[in-house]
């Protein structure tokens, strides 16, 4: 018996070497049913025709078989045409098992019943009939030209060609132009009217070519904007040579991009590099004054858009805030959407001069423009950088403090408590000074953070500066008790000065 099984052993692995690869081959032409569905009449006209498709899900899958044991597997997914091996097997007369490596792109659906094989009840030479291994439901495959398997991967690819045919694309969104240039590799450049650079970054495409979706990855310049408005994907509603309609996968925002030029893109990059050389000069913001250099107004340029310019403009003591659309063209000429009054003069738009480092106010006459750039990083600095200590005395005049303000400042006086300083302390902590020879008063500091650095009252808004977490302290030191009475005698101070609105820091005269 030893010698029987080891001749059947060795017998066995001689056919093994001869190249038998599919089981079906030596034992197809057995038995007496003559309705048998053959492996070899299957992979004869699997192979015999140019390709075959088959809808499953709303999906087209296309199939290439050929004779070398390959099959080249597509679909209208947006996935790269893959090339797998195939083989055939068969355990029942009536079917034949179409085994496909991988399930080719039937791999990408989430609930694929076919897995990788394809059970085939009945075969033609234009027509097959196949089910999966967990299911009775049967699906058509038919047999395709090679004609329509390339119109078929024209049409799944007519978006892509469409948008790197173009020099570039551009669309209008939360008021900025996005500027996109696509490539056939996958990569895309963009940009946008932001005083932002050009970026690179990927694209890709998913879903079905019924229920299309475009992604930039990252978003590009899109990412400068903020996050409730965001967006990154955008399913394809049309598309033509010209325009592309989309909405916003999260936002559901409706967007038409169309096609630009290389001059539309090359124009774009001579506007934002006057944006950008202000920014150099350091005139993106500044104040608005009078003729006698008396305070009006402080503006900003949203560095961040490119697209407004906020106004804080003080009149008999009030504060007001305007902001407005703005364009700027390649010689650094600001116009304004609406125009601006200030002082009673209506300003229309601002003129730069780069070289010049300066900037004229236009449509009137009297009111000039001076730069305030980096004061705020100026108070809030730890060291020496030359800051030193600023005080408010009620009894050397007002200034524009309001009325209220100025009551209290005066009434506290009367009590023994006649100055406020910002520290040129590290923290730069707000103190208030006793008068002198009043006994039992001490200076007391109030902190606006409760972190060791006077950074931390520095904003990423232009000029601004927030003291925040107030927190009473004795830098000099005394008695706490100082700290209760201190806030009993100024809530509006020092509710002002600690709002969460926080300060402008204006410079007047010389540092």
């Amino acid at each position: 018996m030893k010698t029987v099984k080891t001749l059947l052993m060795t017998f066995c692995l001689a056919l093994a070497g001869c190249g038998m690869t599919d089981p079906w081959e030596q034992y197809e032409h057995q038995g007496d049913f003559t309705d048998r569905l053959l492996p070899s009449d299957t992979e004869k006209a699997l192979c015999a025709a140019d390709g075959w498709k088959m809808t499953y899900q709303n999906t087209d899958f296309y199939f290439q078989f050929s004779e070398d044991g390959n099959v080249v597997c597509n679909s209208s997914l947006f996935e790269n045409e893959s090339t797998v091996t195939y083989h055939l097997d068969w355990d029942d007369p009536m079917e034949v098992k179409v085994v496909i490596a991988g399930g080719g792109h039937l791999s990408y659906l989430s609930n694929n019943e076919f897995g990788e094989t394809l059970i085939v009840t009945s075969v033609s030479d234009n027509e097959l009939k196949c089910r999966p291994e967990s299911s009775e439901t049967e699906y058509t495959m038919t047999a395709v030209t090679e004609s329509e398997l390339l119109s078929a991967m024209d049409n799944k690819w007519a978006v892509k060609n469409t948008l790197t045919a173009s020099a570039g694309w551009k669309f209008t969104y939360e008021g900025s132009d996005f500027y996109f240039q696509f490539s056939e590799d996958g990569n895309v450049t963009c940009n946008s009217n932001m005083p932002k650079a050009a970026t690179s970054t990927t694209y890709s495409f998913s879903g079905s070519i019924e229920d299309m979706i475009l992604t930039i990855v990252g978003g590009g310049h899109l990412s400068y904007l903020s996050e409730d408005v965001y967006e990154d994907s955008f399913k394809v509603k049309s598309h033509n040579a010209s325009q592309i309609e989309l909405t916003g996968v999260s936002t559901g925002a409706e967007i038409v991009m169309t096609a630009v030029t290389d001059q539309d893109i090359a124009d774009l990059e001579i506007e934002k590099g006057a944006i950008f050389k202000i920014i150099e000069i350091e005139m993106y913001n500044g104040v608005i004054r009078s003729s006698d250099d008396k305070f009006l107004a402080h503006y900003a340029l949203d560095t961040q858009t490119g697209n407004s310019i906020r106004f804080d403009i003080l009149a008999n003591r009030v504060l007001t805030h305007e902001t407005v659309g703005i364009t700027i063209d390649q010689n650094a000429n600001v116009t304004f959407e609406t125009p601006v009054t200030v002082a009673g003069e209506s300003i229309t738009g601002i003129s730069f001069d780069i070289d010049a480092k300066t900037g004229t106010l236009n449509g009137v006459s009297g009111l000039k423009l001076t730069s305030n750039a980096g004061m705020a990083n100026w108070v809030g600095s730890n060291g020496d950088n030359g800051f030193k200590t600023y005080v408010i005395i009620p009894r050397d005049g007002r200034g524009d403090l309001p009325d209220e303000l100025m009551e209290e400042l005066n009434a506290a006086s009367q009590q023994g408590w006649y100055k406020w300083e910002i520290s040129d302390r590290d923290r730069r902590p707000w103190i208030c000074s006793p008068s002198d020879g009043n006994d039992n008063k001490y200076y007391t500091g109030f902190y606006g953070s409760t972190e060791n650095s006077a950074s931390d009252i520095v904003t990423d808004e232009i000029d601004r500066i927030k003291f925040s977490n107030m927190t009473g302290g004795m830098p000099l030191g005394g008695d706490t008790k100082n700290i209760a009475i201190v806030q009993g005698l100024f809530p509006k101070f020092l509710d002002a000065v600690f709002h969460e609105d926080g300060l402008y820091v204006i410079l007047e005269g010389e540092k």
